[in-house]
């Protein structure tokens, strides 16, 4: 799983990051960043769960979402994070670039 976080804010946070499953959340991931920066970060999760969806939390903004229908655990996912002064929006990517590198 690769994500891109983009903050388009004038504050440095940290973006907090889990997989969710039917029955629990997986280990939450943290990542530093600075003002008005782009970060991609790789995951690998591990398979023993069926992974459906995940939480995303930046400050006191909050993002959710689903996986499901987007491939197995085999498949590799890419979601966008933009981190803006209001909110946080999530769009699973179409081209995944990060699969390819």
């Amino acid at each position: 799983m690769h994500l891109e976080l983009s903050n388009q804010t004038d504050e440095s946070l940290t973006f907090h990051f889990a997989l969710e499953a039917d029955d629990a959340l997986g280990r939450w991931y943290d990542f530093d960043l600075e003002a008005d920066t782009r970060r991609e970060v790789s995951l690998q999760p591990t398979s023993e769960r069926k992974w459906s969806g995940y939480q995303a939390i930046a400050g006191n903004k909050r993002a959710s979402g689903s996986l499901l229908g987007q491939g197995d655990e085999q498949a590799c996912l890419q979601l966008d994070f933009l981190i803006a002064d209001d909110e946080i929006s999530a769009t699973m990517s179409t081209d995944r670039p990060l699969c390819e590198s």
